[in-house]
């Protein structure tokens, strides 16, 4: 069974971008997007064309497969109507407005979006570059990723239903990425599951990846997060020559006890008997949770290094120094006891 690969760009940072295409060794990018000149975007044709020659992809631009430019402004302008009827910001209009949209993308648009397809003879289209491409990827922008129904997604349902599913469709997912500048999360995790849990957590049932989300927007400074149910999350300006292979581990352990404890029902928290479950890693008693309070009792200067490094990711190497400092401090021992940061 052959593999299709299927990926959206929505607030993608174009390293992230280049990784997924790069780890997922894509020969074939194929853009089905109506518009793709948007001025200084990363990924208008121009510029995805020269990433993917730099990567040694092929690039086309296949407007056939793309929806007509009637359906799209048919689209905006169902969304503004849907947005005046469900104009209240509580929870409740919004998800009202988020089954309208639902309702619409997968029953109107949708019907409208295969007529054309079927028109334009888009079935023999998408078999051409199944056939012809080793591994093919279709690309759009992906505005709606938690209706289900970009039409990329449609089309691609569409051409497994038509194969009789002789295809397997992969959609990636840009904010998932395992092959940071420096460190590969795959290998952590692999580390960690062959050390500590022999290998008893399939790579299929926990999600990890470099985030920029942890960088920005927050006050307190955060390493990594646990999110149900089972996706776990490391601050990507950690990805760093000078953050060691053992403080990324540790971090991937920490956040797998999280998830480990959430399905198996138990509470997930910073509770005591998850810091036992902490002490089995092999660099037991050096603590790797830098709380606020630590921040401001031991490193004043590094309050407005965090603050400027979530601005300027590009430059958090040197505004990052002196927590680099204290990681090295703790690899070598250098800690005493009572110089350890207190847990959060």
């Amino acid at each position: 069974m052959k593999s299709v690969y299927s990926l959206g760009y929505k607030a993608a940072k174009e390293h992230v971008f280049r990784s997924i295409l790069r780890e997922n060794r894509i020969s074939h990018l194929i853009d089905i997007r109506r518009q793709n000149t948007f001025h200084n975007s990363p990924f208008n044709k121009y510029n995805l064309k020269a990433l993917c020659d730099d990567l040694d992809i092929v690039y086309f631009h296949e407007l056939d497969l793309a929806p007509s430019r009637s359906i799209l402004s048919e689209a905006r302008k169902r969304e503004r109507e849907i947005k005046a009827l469900y104009a209240g910001r509580k929870k409740v209009d919004l998800k009202l407005r988020l089954r309208e949209l639902t309702l619409y993308y997968q029953d109107e648009f949708k019907r409208k979006y295969l007529k054309e397809i079927e028109e334009r003879s888009g079935l023999e289209l998408c078999m051409k570059w199944l056939n012809e491409a080793d591994r093919p990827c279709f690309l759009c922008s992906e505005k709606y990723t938690e209706l289900n129904a970009c039409h990329r997604k449609i089309l691609l349902d569409y051409v497994l239903e038509q194969t009789q599913g002789i295809f397997k469709v992969i959609h990636l997912l840009e904010t998932f990425y395992h092959q940071g500048k420096v460190h590969n999360l795959r290998k952590s995790f692999q580390h960690v599951n062959e050390t500590y849990f022999n290998n008893k957590l399939s790579p299929s049932e926990v999600a990890f990846t470099w985030s920029t989300r942890l960088a920005s927007g927050h006050k307190i400074y955060t390493f990594g997060r646990f999110e149900t149910p089972n996706l776990i999350l490391l601050n990507s300006t950690l990805d760093s020559p000078k953050v060691p292979e053992f403080f990324i581990n540790a971090l991937f352990y920490h956040e797998i006890i999280h998830y480990r404890r959430f399905r198996n029902g138990l509470p997930y928290d910073h509770t005591t008997d998850f810091f036992i479950d902490e002490l089995v890693f092999e660099q037991a008693g050096k603590t790797f949770h830098f709380s606020r309070h630590f921040f401001s009792k031991h490193l004043p200067e590094i309050e407005a290094e965090m603050e400027l490094a979530k601005i300027q990711l590009c430059d958090y190497d040197k505004t990052l120094d002196p927590l680099f400092q204290y990681i090295d401090q703790i690899m070598t021992g250098k800690v005493k006891d009572d110089d350890e940061p207190e847990r959060s």
